[in-house]
């Protein structure tokens, strides 16, 4: 198997498994976990805090044929906030990561869930051909409590605990108008 291989040639599995495709002999893995999770929908709280967390910081990634895998990170202070998402998308995440923010000023945790087909949906909504997140038109029918609770914890503020607000600058003009409207 791959992982002999690997361990007799002190080469990463990953990389033996990428020569044999590049030589086009198929490759199988027997009895993974994450191709069952792979066929487990996504449920309906699940979906709405994707949702919520794409329109925040969340960001969705192409892996593979049409599966996706979403990232999403907040820093030492957000943790509790972190820890929360991490459990509601239990089982599709299983480790994260705490590490240096890249200007070196804060403490971030980090997660990647698994690819999984139910992601495609929710891409094709919020991303053009050219990878730019956008505001989707059927955006109401998925704008629940839940969505706009962790779109608000991802980029709200409460401006002299008068005024909250949700920060849209990442969309354009005509999205923000869309926002408006919904």
């Amino acid at each position: 198997n791959i992982k002999e291989i690997a361990k007799e040639h002190n080469i990463s599995a990953p990389a033996i498994s990428r020569l044999l495709k590049s030589k086009n002999i198929e490759v199988k893995f027997i009895g993974r976990q994450y191709d069952i999770l792979r066929q487990t929908p996504i449920n309906k709280k699940q979906q709405e805090l994707i949702v919520g967390s794409v329109l925040g910081d969340g960001c969705l990634y192409r892996e593979g044929k049409g599966l996706y895998k979403l990232s999403f990170g907040h820093c030492e202070k957000q943790k509790e906030y972190f820890l929360w998402k991490y459990a509601m998308l239990d089982p599709f995440v299983n480790t994260y990561r705490k590490s240096i923010d890249k200007r070196g000023n804060s403490i971030m945790y980090q997660t990647t869930t698994i690819c999984h087909k139910d992601f495609a949906k929710f891409a094709e909504m919020f991303y053009d051909k050219n990878r730019k997140k956008h505001i989707p038109d059927n955006l109401d029918m998925y704008v629940t409590p839940l969505a706009l609770c962790t779109w608000y914890l991802d980029d709200g503020s409460l401006n002299e605990g008068v005024n909250a607000r949700i920060h849209t600058l990442c969309f354009d003009y005509n999205d923000n108008v869309k926002l408006q409207n919904y």
